[in-house]
C-alpha cells in the first residue's frame, strides 16, 4: 500500500472526526511519524482562515438577530471557564487550540481570537502553537501505549 492512502485515510479521518482518531489511524496504518504530524497540522492550518471567514459572515448575520438570540450566542464565554480563557488572551487561545476534546480544537479557538479581535496572523500562529503542543503530546502518549499493547499481546 502506498503512502497516498493511509495519508488520506487520515486526512479524511481529521477533517470528519477528531485529532485522536486521526493520530491512532495513522498509528494503525503505519503511516511514518514526520508525514503524520506534517498531514495533520496542514489540516488545521488551511482550516483557520475558513473558519475567521465563516465567523465574520457569522457575525454579520448575528447583528441581524434579535437581541435575545445574540445573548444566547454570547453565553459561551460568560462562564467562569470562558472568562478565565478570555483574560488569558492569546495564551488561552493556545491552551484552547490544543485541547483534542468536544469544545476544544481550531474551530473553538478561531472563535475565542475572533472574539478578541487578535490580528489573523496572530491568531493563526499562537493556533498552530497549540495545534503542534496537542499533536505532540497526543503522538508521544499513543505511541507509548500501541507500544505497552504489542508487548503486552506478544
Amino acid at each position: 500500500m502506498t503512502l497516498l492512502i493511509p495519508l488520506g485515510i487520515v486526512i479524511s479521518t481529521a477533517i470528519v472526526g477528531n485529532r485522536v482518531l486521526a493520530l491512532l489511524a495513522g498509528f494503525l496504518l503505519h503511516v511514518p511519524s514526520l508525514w503524520l504530524l506534517l498531514a495533520l497540522l496542514a489540516i488545521d492550518a488551511i482550516q483557520i482562515p475558513f473558519y475567521y471567514w465563516l465567523y465574520g459572515q457569522g457575525a454579520k448575520g448575528l447583528e441581524r438577530l434579535p437581541k435575545i438570540f445574540q445573548h444566547l450566542f454570547q453565553k459561551a464565554f460568560a462562564t467562569p471557564i470562558g472568562r478565565w480563557l478570555l483574560a488569558s488572551g492569546e495564551w488561552g487561545v493556545m491552551i484552547l487550540a490544543a485541547l483534542p476534546a468536544f469544545g476544544g480544537g481550531i474551530w473553538t479557538a478561531t472563535l475565542m481570537a475572533y472574539n478578541l479581535d487578535l490580528p489573523r496572523r496572530s491568531g493563526a500562529l499562537w493556533m498552530m502553537a497549540g495545534s503542534a503542543l496537542s499533536y505532540l503530546l497526543l503522538w508521544s502518549m499513543g505511541e507509548g501505549v500501541l507500544q505497552a499493547v504489542q508487548r503486552w499481546a506478544l
